[in-house]
């Protein structure tokens, strides 16, 4: 029944564009369960991630701050080496998709090599290359240091 042209409250009436204020905002869900049901087991020798999950994080840091994390200027090697590594992934992480030359440009280097060496390190660290990799100069190159980075 309405009263004074107001609809009725139902107690019971969770839901609709208008919640409660007085309504839960956060809901208990056992993730786990979703995962054991999944055949993912949550539980690798008593660790919560497995070793390979913590050795590739591990290495990805490795691979971003390198031996710079002392020298002067460092933060922006580890930049460079984190842009480069995620545009090997993914060039489609950067706006407009671009090239390896046009990412150069967009981090305002002056020299495009100083990001293709480190994409082609990434590329062969990791296994992994672009659609863009596939024809770039550094190709199969066992660079060790690049021409940019002074060795240690």
């Amino acid at each position: 029944m309405s009263t004074g042209g107001k609809p009725e409250f139902h107690e019971g009436f969770v839901g609709g564009p208008r919640v409660s204020p007085l309504a839960k905002t956060v809901e208990e869900f056992d993730f786990d369960e979703v995962d054991r049901r999944l055949g993912n087991s949550t539980d690798h020798n008593g660790e919560k991630y497995p070793a390979e999950f913590v050795d590739l994080v591990g290495k990805l840091f490795r691979f971003t701050i390198g031996k710079s994390s002392r020298r002067r200027y460092s933060e922006r090697m580890i930049g460079r080496r984190f842009c480069a590594l995620a545009w090997t992934v993914n060039p489609g992480l950067f706006e407009g998709s671009p090239s390896g030359r046009q990412l150069a440009e967009m981090l305002g280097l002056g020299k495009p090599q100083a990001l293709s060496v480190l994409t082609g390190r990434a590329r062969r660290e990791f296994g992994i290359s672009n659609r863009a990799q596939a024809r770039g100069w550094n190709n199969g190159l066992k660079m060790t240091k690049g021409p940019h980075e002074p060795s240690s």
